[in-house]
């Protein structure tokens, strides 16, 4: 007797509060909608706050966490449920029809309510982000690549020249050196958009050194490629943080235009050779003995355009078409004059750009 007044009590513990739930659906609706409705506010309320936090990023320019847009994807949902749950409610409490099915409708009510309420704290406690967005990552250097560029046979072989030692296990550091004005610059930047579609290096990074090197600035314009945020107040400390976010890079290539002299990498925080066989220095100078002192194991010039090359940009910028002898001859005139400097023919080509032909013969004199 003993051993089944025992079983029927460890039977009882698990049907009793079912048989006790079950009968609350058809009894306490307006207690059930009630916590449903504290819960649905409680929850708007939340996704408010996380909402503006959201658009507060948003205008700073980050990026929402996955997490935090489907958190929001399904608290519009369960709110729009509940909406539709509320109607049902409020439609069956106005009823004043007693019949058995009417009661059916109520426990069925009753149990979706209380599976919302569930829901619903289940997102309470989900809303709590202590992060709701993370920086973007800059965009590539090759949105700002210039209009003006074009692959001329000469800027080809030496592109490809740039491109082979890339690929060359065996080559850490490149230098491209030409005259000023040759259009160093505007290679390397193809370089850098081809190197990219190409997915030769997992990142890719550009700065400019020139003349007076600002190791503060370049450190700052290398970190924001990295989407590093430096926090150090020493340039020293600052190197330290993005030689080891560079080391964190498989291949790497870090791209410093303009060097007139030997710049220190380390102070910058740049590992090079066997401190980081995967990262790759590609520079550009005017200078052929800076190669020598930054150890470029490749030096590639970069020459001027042939009068050919030359005659053709410049056309392509003053938006000239018609085979017109006499103008043909005074455009020849002004290319001679630019040197097959491309930064010079694309200045003069857009200041006549659609000029008279006489503003074409005065330009060589000026």
């Amino acid at each position: 007797m003993e051993s089944a007044t025992s079983i029927l009590f460890e039977i009882g513990k698990y049907t009793v509060k079912p048989i006790k739930r079950q009968v609350s659906y058809l009894f306490h609706l307006n207690t059930i909608f009630n916590d449903l409705r504290k819960a649905k506010e409680e929850l708007v309320s939340i996704q408010a706050i996380v909402q503006e936090r959201v658009e507060r990023a948003r205008m700073n320019t980050e990026v929402t966490e996955i997490i935090v847009q489907e958190w929001l994807t399904n608290v519009n949902q369960v709110v729009a449920d509940v909406h539709t749950l509320e109607n049902k409610i409020e439609e069956n409490k106005k009823s004043r029809n007693y019949r058995f099915p009417k009661w059916i409708g109520r426990y069925k009510l009753s149990k979706e309510a209380t599976q919302k309420t569930t829901t619903i704290r289940k997102l309470h406690l989900e809303g709590n982000f202590t992060q709701v967005a993370h920086r973007a990552p800059t965009p590539g250097i090759e949105i700002f690549m210039s209009s003006d560029f074009e692959m001329f046979e000469s800027r080809k072989m030496t592109f490809q020249r740039i491109m082979e030692a890339l690929c060359d296990n065996n080559s850490y550091s490149i230098g491209v050196c030409g005259m000023g004005g040759v259009g160093k610059t505007t290679l390397v930047k193809e370089v850098h958009k081809k190197a990219k579609e190409s997915n030769l290096f997992n990142d890719i990074v550009m700065t400019t050194v020139s003349l007076t090197p600002d190791i503060r600035r370049i450190q700052g314009e290398i970190a924001d490629q990295l989407n590093l945020k430096l926090d150090e107040e020493s340039s020293s400390a600052r190197a330290n943080r993005i030689c080891l976010r560079i080391k964190s890079v498989e291949k790497i290539l870090i791209i410093l235009d303009d060097v007139w002299k030997d710049v220190e990498l380390e102070v910058i925080g740049i590992p090079f050779h066997d401190d980081h066989k995967g990262c790759k220095i590609l520079l550009t100078t005017r200078n052929d003995h800076v190669c020598n002192l930054m150890d470029c194991g490749r030096k590639i010039p970069l020459n001027f355009l042939s009068d050919k090359e030359s005659l053709a940009l410049i056309k392509k910028i003053a938006c000239i078409i018609d085979d017109y002898p006499p103008l043909n001859d005074v455009v020849m005139k002004v290319v001679k004059e630019c040197k097959g400097l491309p930064i010079a023919i694309v200045t003069v080509g857009k200041a006549l750009a659609r000029k008279p032909l006489n503003d074409w013969k005065v330009a060589p004199s000026n």
